[in-house]
């Protein structure tokens, strides 16, 4: 974690290794520098928990960190410093970018799920529901011409066609309410 103690002037008077190591700068470089080279925002704005700023580095590089300062005041209540720990969290935005681009993968990816689901339900129940027609007339027209050897097998394929159709129906019903 980095520590940074800022004068009243926003000079910076006091950081920690870590610092000057995230922020590129030798420890001689740093001091009595103004905190805005480095952190954006007044001195009050400085007075926060857990916020998300920025360190600009030596190279001008931003680094996302999480900010927490607090003021130190004397026994007048006078400003005579503001005490500034932050945390890099490069790598936490980094797999942040990740799992917010991975989700979008997932969305697009279900959303064209959904939509084949809905097109292929819909060409498999056209032709479904001509064969249950079909098997419905050969079994009357099997019946008529006493053909009667040939009714149960039209009607496992009526059978057939009909559970199929159900099981057709159940997935079109699963992605609407999915959707």
């Amino acid at each position: 974690d980095t520590l940074i103690v800022v004068s009243p002037q926003g000079e910076i008077k006091t950081v920690n290794r870590a610092a000057c190591e995230l922020l590129g700068y030798d420890r001689a470089e740093l001091l009595r520098r103004p905190i805005s080279d480095i952190l954006t925002g007044d001195l009050e704005s400085l007075a926060v928990t857990h916020a998300e700023k920025w360190y600009r580095t030596r190279a001008g590089k931003l680094i996302p960190v999480l900010f927490s300062g607090s003021m130190m005041r004397d026994s007048e209540d006078r400003l005579i410093g503001v005490v500034c720990l932050a945390q890099d969290i490069t790598e936490l935005k980094d797999v942040e970018h990740q799992l917010q681009s991975a989700r979008d993968t997932a969305e697009t990816a279900n959303q064209y799920k959904s939509a084949f689901l809905a097109n292929m339900s819909h060409e498999l129940r056209t032709p479904l529901n001509a064969i249950i027609g079909y098997s419905e007339m050969l079994q009357e027209d099997a019946q008529e011409l006493a053909q009667t050897r040939f009714v149960p097998d039209l009607q496992k394929i009526e059978g057939a066609g009909k559970h199929l159709l159900e099981l057709i129906n159940d997935i079109l019903d699963l992605s609407k309410i999915e959707a």
